[in-house]
């Protein structure tokens, strides 16, 4: 039989014995955090339902206030309250009275909400405080978590081929832990990033380090199943 690639040596030197299967079980808990990295990042930028805050309504509960300072809008067929808009009232003592006795006037003007004053986030249903809760990542900002989930694969190409030349420079286990060290410095950073544009960088280190666990992996267990299983055939013999 015609042997055309690495693939088609493994049978004829073993292909999946105690050694192979040692390597797998020492390869499990590189590969399970990578998994939890890979994952985490859709929970870390989880939108909750949000509207715009009236620190002049902050005595009244969630529900009044959204009420009485939020106008309802046509959203995917249905009507919500807005998540970025709210009625343009000036609620001193006197007004919230008048419109706590009539209620919302849907005739009423509406304006933008204010960065100033942020957004109330609905938190109820197990719901939690995600990286774009805490930096009000949305309305005009909410292209930000899907930039910087963009900057994750986007990492992961550089890396890909950054690390893979320097893997055939100079070796892959070094390149595999010099990768596994950016990982877990750039995960732990994140978790302290103040501003945007340093989380974006630390979403980028992290992907560019993140696939190449799995490529380099399986790299290095296929190289030493195959030299190991050559030597002991070669000394069988």
């Amino acid at each position: 039989m015609a042997i055309e690639d690495f693939d088609d040596i493994l049978p004829h030197v073993g292909s999946f014995g105690p050694f192979q299967k040692r390597i797998l079980l020492l390869s499990l808990p590189v590969n399970y955090f990578l998994a939890v990295v890979y994952m985490a990042q859709i929970y870390q930028t989880l939108t909750p339902d949000h509207w715009c805050s009236v620190p002049e309504l902050n005595h009244l509960e969630p529900s009044e206030r959204r009420n009485l300072s939020i106008p309802q809008e046509t959203r995917d067929g249905e009507l919500v309250y807005s998540r970025c808009r709210m009625f343009d009232v000036n609620y001193t003592q006197e007004k919230l009275q008048m419109v706590l006795r009539g209620g919302p006037n849907s005739s009423w003007s509406t304006k933008p909400c204010s960065t100033v004053d942020g957004w109330d986030y609905d938190l109820s249903g197990g719901m939690y405080h995600t990286v774009v809760s805490e930096r009000n990542w949305v309305c005009e900002d909410d292209w930000r978590p899907n930039f910087a989930q963009s900057m994750f694969f986007a990492g992961s190409i550089v890396g890909s081929l950054l690390f893979g030349l320097l893997a055939d420079w100079y070796g892959r286990l070094p390149v595999l832990v010099m990768s596994n060290i950016l990982a877990c410095g750039a995960g732990v950073a994140t978790g302290f990033s103040k501003g945007f544009v340093d989380f974006v960088i630390y979403r980028f280190l992290v992907g560019m380090a993140n696939d190449l666990h799995y490529m380099m992996m399986y790299i290095i267990r296929k190289y030493f199943t195959f030299i190991n299983d050559a030597v002991a055939r070669y000394i069988g013999r």
